[in-house]
């Protein structure tokens, strides 16, 4: 997120070390990530690190902000059946490194991700009288895990398949269910 009154040096700058972070996260927690490497790995001194942060981790907490928020676009802006769960993979696909790291390095975040768009889902069935808002929040729970397992097993395969592939996966398994899997 950009910042009112921020220059582009100081955006290229945080840029350089979300990026860093990333990279590092790939082979650990950012909990075992060191002040001194990510240093190294964005190219900066640590005075420059200290001028817009205090540890690795607020550099992690403004990367979960900013997925927070594009999460929050997402299912805001496409909740027709389908849109949303393409849109999600869309953006999945085109900044991998980012939400592998994400993904894996704080399962926190993750539940957030999960909680805001079984939030949305039920305000919006609730709205249009669709469904018992207790059986709803089950279900959602429910195949919101499932499907948060599927897309990361197909991040960690390396997005083989395309978002389109695996939205329409996913799609079929939360609307056939079983039925998807056997043959008749």
């Amino acid at each position: 997120m950009v910042a009112k009154g921020e220059d582009k040096r100081v955006r290229r700058t945080k840029k350089a070390i979300r990026e860093a972070l990333l990279r590092l996260m790939q082979d650990k927690a950012v909990a075992q990530v060191t002040t001194t490497e990510l240093c190294r790995e964005a190219d900066i001194n640590r005075n420059t690190f200290y001028a817009h942060y205090s540890t690795p981790e607020d550099v992690f907490a403004e990367i979960e902000k900013e997925l927070l928020a594009e999460l929050t676009a997402m299912v805001e802006n496409g909740y027709d059946e389908g849109k949303v769960t393409l849109e999600m993979c869309r953006a999945i696909d085109a900044d991998r490194e980012r939400w592998h790291a994400v993904w894996h390095g704080n399962p926190r975040l993750l539940e957030r991700a999960i909680d805001l768009c079984c939030e949305r889902t039920l305000a919006y069935w609730d709205a249009e009288g669709q469904t018992d808002v207790e059986e709803g929040a089950l279900f959602l729970r429910f195949i919101t895990r499932g499907a948060s397992g599927v897309v990361g097993g197909w991040l960690d395969d390396g997005c083989r398949m395309t978002p389109e592939q695996m939205s329409a996966l996913i799609e079929r398994f939360v609307f056939q269910g079983q039925r998807a899997l056997l043959s008749e």
